[in-house]
């Protein structure tokens, strides 16, 4: 689909100001995008830390296994108990 040479003039200036307008939205999503990543790597860390320190069995109880991006088509491989 080929626009007209006049449609496209007409419009270029309102195009424009559309993306000047939005364009220090942009920065602050990613910059607030970026804070918020941190601070969950942070929050995971500390996390971690304190279920390093608790129990065995507070550990076993709360341990997610499940992957999504993982699949077992043939099987998975069993741990060997010492």
């Amino acid at each position: 689909m080929k626009n007209h040479p006049i449609i496209m003039i007409l419009t270029a200036p309102i195009v424009s100001l559309v993306y000047v307008i939005f364009l220090p939205f942009i920065g602050f999503a990613m910059l607030f995008w970026i804070i918020l990543k941190k601070l969950a790597n942070v929050l995971s860390l500390i996390s971690h830390r304190a279920f390093q320190a608790g129990g065995d069995a507070l550990r076993k109880t709360v341990h997610f296994t499940w992957v999504p991006s993982f699949s077992y088509f043939a099987g998975r491989k069993k741990k060997e108990k010492p």
